[in-house]
């Protein structure tokens, strides 16, 4: 089976994680996840069909499940199966993928280092590093290719809501020219840095919008746009729907 990722894992939103209970014998149809998924396995087995193929999850491998898949899903024992329901920059995968773990325990130590970070406040760079931690533990050779490219991502991460952060900012970072920059950055994601954050910044908003009850107002600031207007009209470009119109359209927040 082939595991390669279409694209290198770049995070742009983390879900708080879930710890699912298989009941044996059911049966559930997923139609085009809304998002990516990685499911561990404390204990049980279930196993995924999806375009012909059959997919097996137990205590020894991690399962990289599709955002927009459709499968089936089968309960073949009683079991827990933890969560972690994510977005990307770009697609990683368009099937599911089976991977098989060094280090099962490990990887349960993050879940629940998660569950913590989720119950008590805002620690979105916690909660990110700790994500990433586990990635790496299911994907050892994730990392960028380029090593100069680390301290970059961990300026935007960590930089991510303030107006100022340029390429001068990064470059500075990583010791490195704007020029050599944007091009070993255009080499590892085929973007050039200011997208790149763009993205990453768009997803956030649209994830803010959707379930914090925040303002327009407060959601641009939130997010690094060094105005409402540059928000508003970024925002309609790279989704079609302005800030106001996504917010009638997909919250999920009542007071």
């Amino acid at each position: 089976m082939n595991m390669k990722l279409e694209n290198p894992i770049t995070v742009t939103d983390i879900r708080p994680p879930i710890l699912v209970r298989s009941q044996k014998g059911r049966i559930f149809t997923m139609t085009r996840r809304q998002s990516f998924g990685i499911s561990l396995c404390i204990s049980g087995q279930i196993t995924y069909r999806m375009n012909g193929s059959r997919y097996v999850s137990t205590p020894d491998c991690a399962v990289l499940l599709p955002q927009g898949g459709s499968y089936t899903l089968h309960d073949d024992e009683n079991g827990l199966f933890p969560v972690i329901n994510f977005l990307c920059e770009k697609p990683i995968c368009s099937e599911i993928l089976v991977l098989p773990l060094e280090n099962p325990q490990g990887c349960l130590q993050d879940f629940k280092k998660l569950q913590n970070l989720f119950l008590f406040g805002e620690h979105r760079l916690q909660i990110f590093s700790v994500f990433y931690g586990m990635l790496q533990k299911i994907f050892p050779d994730n990392s960028p290719k380029n090593s100069r490219l680390l301290p970059v991502l961990q300026c935007i991460e960590a930089n991510l809501s303030s107006p100022s952060l340029s390429n001068t900012t990064l470059s500075e970072k990583a010791g490195i020219s704007e020029v050599y920059l944007r091009r070993i950055f255009r080499e590892e994601y085929g973007t050039t840095p200011k997208q790149y954050i763009l993205g990453i910044r768009i997803q956030k908003a649209k994830q803010m919008l959707s379930n914090t009850g925040l303002s327009v107002t407060a959601v641009s600031e939130a997010c690094g746009f060094s105005s409402l207007f540059h928000f508003s009209r970024a925002f309609k470009e790279k989704t079609g729907l302005t800030p106001t119109e996504y917010l009638k359209e997909n919250q999920l927040f009542h007071l």
